[in-house]
């Protein structure tokens, strides 16, 4: 099996109070919802995830080509 597509999303917002009451936080503090899917090489959904992030603790990191690579990040709007 092959990934052939890898899809993430970001958002953020409010802590809901059983949000807080998992993570630890106040409600009302701020998160960070990543949410995405895996598809393999025939479009199948083959891995899905959601997460709740703490806003005090989110780190992002993105590795993107060098500037002289042909391949260009997709970006969504």
């Amino acid at each position: 099996m092959n990934v052939k597509r890898a899809e993430r999303a970001f958002s953020a917002g409010p802590a809901a109070p059983d949000e807080a009451g998992w993570l630890e936080v106040p409600v009302g503090s701020a998160l960070l919802t990543l949410h995405g899917f895996n598809t393999d090489q025939d479009g199948r959904v083959i891995a899905t995830l959601a997460h709740q992030i703490r806003g005090d603790r989110a780190e992002y990191v993105v590795h993107l080509p060098p500037p002289n690579c042909s391949t260009r990040p997709a970006i969504a709007g």
